[in-house]
């Protein structure tokens, strides 16, 4: 790494602080060295607060995916290919902002920062933003299942993350539900108990598309590359509301 990469490293990790301004500052400071141009440079280049905060969300979330990768102490090639397929298919990065994401990615599975780390400095980065909280947690949970079954290790270490993210210690099984299509998994979605009338159901469902709206998410702090995933979940809000109206058609 040349003099001015390390000191570009240095300086993005002042920006941010603490160890995820470490890992920015590590694969920033890393690619300036290499090829003159720093992978992620644009992650942040919108001014003040809001470039800091999606350099910590793309930061964190690809962070976090190195070390659930690497939870059994090894990252196969099918677990490098499920982070690159999760890329693919719920995210839009432009090149420069995927050589970030690898980058960080690699500096995480290989270095000793304990996962909740990470997730403790992002809960205080968003701390009064539970949907930006929850939405890392839920691409925790995706990538975990994208192989079809969620390992031991990787079941502990997901068990473990909703207290260093601030969320509620049941996010992990009412997540499982809703991948099995257990009604009271949509239940759990709407935040809303399955004995409550259909006008507060329905009452429940307009405040959490409001909530989970893509440009409310945008507006504060997800990068737009991460609007293809936010549209996602506006569907499985949107089904999830369908699914609760249709059993209870079915019992009237």
């Amino acid at each position: 790494m040349s003099k001015w990469g390390a000191g570009m490293g240095g300086l993005f990790g002042f920006w941010v602080g603490g160890p995820l301004g470490a890992i920015i500052g590590a694969v920033v400071g890393s690619s300036f060295g290499n090829n003159g141009e720093a992978a992620g440079a644009g992650v942040g280049r919108q001014p003040g607060q809001s470039g800091k905060h999606h350099a910590v969300f793309m930061a964190t979330v690809f962070a976090m995916f190195g070390k659930l990768a690497k939870a059994d102490g090894n990252v196969s090639r099918e677990e490098v290919a499920a982070v690159d397929e999760f890329i693919s298919r719920h995210l839009n990065l432009n090149p420069e902002q995927r050589r970030f994401a690898i980058g960080v990615f690699n500096e995480a599975k290989d270095n000793d920062t304990p996962i909740e780390a990470y997730a403790r400095q992002f809960a205080q980065v968003y701390r009064h933003d539970h949907q930006l909280r929850e939405a890392v947690y839920r691409m925790m949970v995706m990538l975990a299942q994208s192989d079809g079954a969620i390992h031991p290790k990787e079941r502990d270490i997901l068990k473990s993350l909703p207290y260093a993210l601030g969320l509620d210690a049941g996010i992990y099984e009412s997540l499982v539900a809703q991948q099995h299509g257990d009604l009271k998994g949509f239940y759990d979605l709407l935040e809303v108990s399955p004995e409550a009338s259909d006008t507060e159901v329905k009452r429940a469902y307009h405040k959490k598309t409001v909530e989970h709206h893509p440009d409310k998410l945008v507006s504060k702090g997800l990068p737009d590359s991460f609007m293809k995933y936010a549209d996602e979940q506006m569907k499985l809000i949107n089904n999830a509301y369908d699914e609760i109206m249709k059993a209870r058609e079915t019992r009237h």
